[in-house]
C-alpha cells in the first residue's frame, strides 16, 4: 500500500515536492516490514538443506529475532537467538515473545557479540558452532541467517521490495542498520533514480562495505547515498526532540512510527526536505520498513 503524505504538516515550503509511503509495516506486525522479504529466501534455503533450526543474530530489541522466531514458530522450524548482552532475567516483550515462539536465547557480551556480526559467513559459522554445542544444540541441524538477515539471500529478497510500486520516483528512502535493504534498493532502482538510507547506526564503513559489495555482485544498480546526520547516537539510541516527532508524525498522519529506525528516516528526510537537500519538484517515496513489534504488548 502506497500513501500520501501531507507535507503541509511538517515543512513550511516544500518546494512542489511529492512524499509518499510504500507500508510494509501493514502486513504482519512482527514477521513483515522489510524483514519478510530477507527471510523469505534463507528459510527456502534452509528447508532446501534438510536444515530445521535457524539461529540468527540480534539485540535484546531486535525485529529480527522476533521475525525470525515467530516465522519458524508458523513453519514449524526450530531457532535460536544469539543476543547482545547480558541475559536479561526480567524479560522485554520482544525476548519474551520469542521465547514464547520456542526460540533459545543464547546471551554473549559486547566484545564477543561485535565480533561475530563483523565476521565474514566462513568465520561467522566457525565462531558461532562452539557456542551452539556449548547449549547442547547439534550445529548439523542449523542453518545460520546472519544478523539483520544480512546475507546474500537477504539481499535478494530485498531487491523485491519495489516490484509493487510503478510511479517514477526520483528517491527511494529507507532506514539502513546493516544496508541490507538500501543495496536491494539501490540494485532494483531505475538509472535516473537514487536510493537513499538514512542509517540508524554509527557504523559507515559497515554499512557503506555491505551495500558496495551487494551491488557489485549485481548486473546494474541506480546511485545511493548513505546519510549519517540522523543517528541520534546510534542503534536504539533517541532523544526528546526525536521522541516528540514519533508521536506527532504518528498522530498526524495516522502511520504509527518508532524512534529506532523508522522515527530516524521520516526525521532525516523532512530535515533534508526543508534544508533544501531535494530538488524542487522532487518525487520521492519512503519505505516504511516495520518494526512496530515491541511496541505490540
Amino acid at each position: 500500500m502506497i500513501v500520501d503524505i501531507d507535507l503541509s504538516f511538517f515543512v513550511a515550503d516544500a518546494r512542489q515536492i511529492k512524499l509518499k509511503v510504500l507500508r510494509l509495516d501493514t502486513e504482519d506486525v512482527i514477521t513483515g516490514g522489510n524483514k519478510s522479504f530477507k527471510l523469505k529466501y534463507n528459510l527456502q534455503e534452509a528447508k532446501n538443506c534438510n536444515k530445521n533450526c535457524i539461529v540468527t543474530l540480534g539485540g535484546a530489541f531486535s525485529n529480527h529475532i522476533a521475525a525470525v522466531a515467530h516465522q519458524c514458530n508458523r513453519e514449524n522450524l526450530k531457532s535460536v537467538g544469539i543476543i547482545r548482552g547480558d541475559d536479561l532475567l526480567q524479560r522485554n516483550v520482544t525476548l519474551k515473545r520469542a521465547e514464547e515462539d520456542g526460540m533459545k536465547l543464547i546471551f554473549v557480551n559486547r566484545k564477543d557479540y561485535h565480533e561475530l556480526r563483523t565476521a565474514d559467513e566462513t568465520l561467522l559459522q566457525s565462531l558461532i558452532k562452539p557456542l551452539l554445542e556449548q547449549n547442547a544444540i547439534d550445529s548439523t541441524t542449523c542453518y545460520l541467517v546472519p544478523e539483520g538477515g544480512n546475507n546474500q539471500l537477504g539481499f535478494k529478497g530485498s531487491c523485491e521490495i519495489l516490484n509493487l510500486p510503478t510511479d517514477d520516483y526520483d528517491f527511494v528512502c529507507c532506514a539502513a542498520g546493516t544496508g541490507t535493504t538500501l543495496a536491494g534498493l539501490a540494485a532494483s532502482i531505475k538509472p535516473h533514480q537514487t536510493a537513499v538510507g538514512i542509517a540508524a547506526v554509527n557504523d559507515y564503513d559497515f554499512i557503506n562495505k555491505n551495500v558496495s559489495t551487494y551491488l557489485s555482485q549485481s548486473q546494474s544498480h541506480g546511485e545511493y547515498k548513505l546519510i549519517m546526520d540522523y543517528t541520534f547516537g546510534g542503534f536504539g539510541k533517541s532523544n526528546p526532540e526525536l521522541r516528540k516527532f514519533t508521536e506527532e508524525f504518528s498522530a498526524l498522519t495516522s502511520i504509527t512510527i518508532e524512534p529506532v529506525y523508522t522515527g530516524k528516516m521520516f526525521y532525516g528526510i523532512l530535515q533534508m526536505i526543508r534544508k533544501g537537500e531535494f530538488p524542487q519538484g522532487s518525487n520521492i517515496l519512503c519505505v516504511h520498513t516495520g518494526g512496530l513489534q515491541y511496541l505490540q504488548i
